[in-house]
């Protein structure tokens, strides 16, 4: 009788040491699969950039998107940035005929601006094989614990040829931040 008891003591204790570790080991796998802000500042900007492109190739309605882009837009920003999707789709300037794929872009780390009040992140886009970009600086602030988009700007540079001068400041602003390179890496948006 003794013996079983102490055959299922030990059982017991493996159990619960088990259980112990099992729970420890969840609790460490749980802290490094969290994405963190910037990480999540990053997954923002490249969603936002697929369902541009899904919009500009007709995959996905104008109106689903100002719907799912309003969750990342800060309150200052939204307004002014669905007008601005408006007023491209009423010009026609929002669909495309034909994108080559695959889709490559450029995408910086996040930088934090004076006093952590803003995050940017940096964009270099090819355009239809020429020696032109588009530059685009997403810009992130604070809201409700949240950081959400708070501005976007776009830049179509000219990077060769006579009027190429005329760009230096922006292809700097996309260069260097507080003096620093910026770092970029290659993302695909689109196989």
């Amino acid at each position: 009788m003794k013996k079983e008891f102490a055959s299922l003591t030990k059982v017991i204790i493996l159990i619960l040491l088990m259980t112990s570790l099992s729970l420890l080991i969840l609790a460490c796998s749980e802290v490094k699969t969290s994405m963190t802000e910037n990480d999540k500042i990053i997954q923002t900007v490249i969603q936002n950039e697929k369902n541009l492109v899904l919009v500009q190739l007709k995959n996905l309605e104008v109106d689903k998107y100002k719907e799912e882009v309003k969750e990342i837009l800060h309150p200052n920003f939204s307004q002014s940035y669905i007008e601005k999707i408006d007023n491209i789709k009423n010009n026609n300037g929002l669909f495309a005929l034909s994108i080559e794929k695959p889709i490559k872009y450029q995408i910086s780390k996040v930088y934090t601006g004076l006093e952590d009040s803003s995050k940017s992140v940096f964009l270099k886009l090819p355009i239809d094989n020429s020696y032109n970009s588009l530059y685009k600086m997403y810009i992130f602030k604070k809201e409700e614990n949240e950081w959400k988009l708070f501005q976007l700007r776009e830049y179509y540079v000219i990077t060769d040829g006579p009027k190429k001068e005329n760009y230096k400041n922006i292809i700097n602003t996309f260069t260097n931040y507080e003096n620093s390179p910026i770092e970029y890496e290659d993302i695909m948006i689109m196989e």
